[in-house]
């Protein structure tokens, strides 16, 4: 997935949760449906991402700690091995 694909599909995701949170949306019930199966649709790909990121956040950390004292560098292969494509 493109980079841009995946910005859209994040925004849509932020989009509809603001959405799910105005009570006005609750008068229409069909519209509730359309929102909160889409917002379900997106939820597995939000959580992904945002899991990917504090891997990211994580291998960053072990590779400053890795710098400062090597036996941080087995960390460092494992969090890249969970980072990796």
């Amino acid at each position: 997935m493109s980079n841009d694909r995946l910005t859209t599909l994040l925004a849509e995701y932020a989009q509809l949760e603001k959405q799910m949170e105005d009570p006005a949306i609750h008068t229409d019930q069909a519209l509730v449906r359309r929102v909160g199966r889409r917002f379900a649709e997106l939820a597995p790909l939000h959580a992904a991402h945002t899991e990917l990121e504090a891997a990211r956040a994580d291998l960053a950390a072990a590779r400053e700690l890795a710098a400062e004292d090597p036996s941080f560098a087995t960390e460092v292969e494992a969090v890249a091995a969970a980072v990796a494509p």
